[in-house]
């Protein structure tokens, strides 16, 4: 479907979308990891990720399909990628942070405890998303609610993909400055990630 078509028939496109990520909920096999890569590539589109977030649904099933261990590899990429992708628009980060409320920071967070060299992108793909998350004080607070600065040290600790540590190192600085200002955790003004 090309661009230019997409626009013209929004609520068309809207609901092939919806249509297609209701199979992620059905656990549909070969489509369920179809479902999650086309969500990925939508996403790099602004109407995409409108779309993915016109309905509230989306994000927590997205969420959910990364923080399946059953899932298929594709299907796992794709959500994490979507998920970045939605994480990193600025104006649209407040709405997926409600939408995928209690589920998103920790699907994020999980496949940062597996270091599989395979696994790689999808570890990257969270980090940065986590990374955005913490760009915002309504994603710290949901960051600081789920212990991520414990989580994300030792993900870092282990941790050898220089993208990923990057992502990681970001995501701490922005807890570790929000983390004084709100005095919560037994983290707050420690060094969150030290390299050795």
């Amino acid at each position: 479907m090309q661009l230019s078509c997409v626009r013209t028939h929004a609520p068309l496109a809207g609901f092939h979308l919806g249509h297609l990520l209701r199979l992620l909920g059905a656990d549909a096999g070969a489509h369920n990891a179809h479902a999650a890569h086309v969500a990925g590539n939508v996403s790099a589109l602004p109407l995409g990720r409108h779309l993915l977030l016109r309905d509230g649904t989306h994000a927590g099933l997205l969420a959910r399909v990364l923080a399946s261990p059953t899932a298929a590899p594709t299907a796992r990429q794709g959500a994490a990628l979507a998920l970045r992708n939605l994480a990193l628009d600025s104006e649209l980060c407040p709405r997926l942070l409600c939408a995928a409320d209690g589920v998103l920071v920790p699907a994020l967070l999980s496949p940062l405890a597996r270091h599989s060299s395979a696994d790689e992108p999808l570890r990257e793909a969270c980090a940065d998303a986590l990374a955005a998350v913490a760009g915002s004080a309504e994603g710290r607070k949901a960051l600081w609610a789920a212990k991520a600065p414990d989580l994300l040290r030792r993900a870092y600790e282990d941790e050898q993909a220089r993208g990923v540590c990057a992502a990681l190192e970001h995501a701490a600085e922005l807890l570790m400055s929000d983390g004084r200002e709100m005095g919560e955790g037994g983290e707050t003004g420690a060094v969150l990630l030290q390299e050795d």
